[in-house]
């Protein structure tokens, strides 16, 4: 696997506006995230840069379409859990 950007990177990010299971979206956006930071230091950017890269926005998009639940229902459900623990 190459650590630089490649088309096929991009063509995911299409692909992954048709996606229907977030975990193997996670993954995915976990590899290519690697490459994003790859092309960020190179060119000398950070998280900026990485947090507003093309290909970021399209998964992450399709990650809160994936995950119905509102934010504030996720956080009160979890912050519950850590209240009993």
């Amino acid at each position: 696997m190459s650590d630089q950007l490649t088309v096929w990177d991009y063509e995911k990010a299409m692909f992954s506006q048709n996606a229907c299971n977030a975990s193997g979206l996670i993954h995915s956006l976990a590899e290519v995230t690697e490459k994003i930071w790859v092309e960020a230091r190179a060119l000398g950017k950070g998280t900026e840069y990485v947090n507003n890269h093309p290909i970021l926005r399209l998964y992450i998009e399709q990650l809160q379409h994936l995950c119905r639940t509102s934010y504030s229902d996720a956080h009160a459900h979890v912050a519950g859990k850590v209240a009993l623990a």
